[in-house]
C-alpha cells in the first residue's frame, strides 16, 4: 500500500475524531448572553450542508481520487481521505473488502467536517469576544 494512502487514511481519522469532539463541544462554546443571533440555526444548518455533502461523495467518489505511480506504471487511486478502489493504467478497476467501508467512511468524513469548522470559526470569535 503506497505511503499516501495511509497518511491520508490517518488523516481521516484524526478528521472524524476532531469532527466529533467539535461537534459535541460546539453546543457550549458561547455564554448564554454571549451567543451570535441565530446560533441554533447556523448549527442546523451546518449540519444540513454536512448531510449533503457526505450524500454526495458517494456518487463522487470517482472524482475524489489522486494519480499515484505504484511499479512504474500509472493508476488512479480514487476516494478522499480513504482509500476506495484503484484503476490501472488500462482503466481495469480493483475493488475489494476495503470498498464499501472506505466509501461509508468518506461520506462521514466529509459530513462532519463543517462542524469543525464551526468549531474553529466558533472558538476564535468566542476568544475575539473576551479579548
Amino acid at each position: 500500500m503506497p505511503t499516501i494512502v495511509i497518511v491520508l487514511a490517518v488523516l481521516g481519522l484524526v478528521g472524524i475524531v476532531a469532527s466529533i469532539y467539535a461537534s459535541t463541544k460546539t453546543k457550549n462554546i458561547f455564554k448564554e448572553s454571549e451567543r451570535p443571533k441565530n446560533w441554533n440555526k447556523i448549527r442546523i444548518f451546518a449540519f444540513i450542508i454536512g448531510g449533503v455533502i457526505g450524500v454526495a461523495t458517494w456518487p463522487l467518489t470517482y472524482w475524489m481520487g489522486y494519480p499515484i505511480e505504484i511499479n512504474e506504471e500509472n493508476w488512479r487511486i480514487v476516494g478522499m481521505p480513504f482509500f476506495v478502489a484503484a484503476f490501472d493504467s488500462i482503466g481495469r478497476d480493483y475493488v475489494g473488502v476495503l470498498t464499501m467501508p472506505g466509501v461509508i467512511a468518506n461520506s462521514i468524513f466529509w459530513a462532519l467536517l463543517p462542524q469543525l469548522g464551526l468549531f474553529l470559526w466558533a472558538k476564535r470569535k468566542n476568544t475575539n469576544q473576551n479579548a
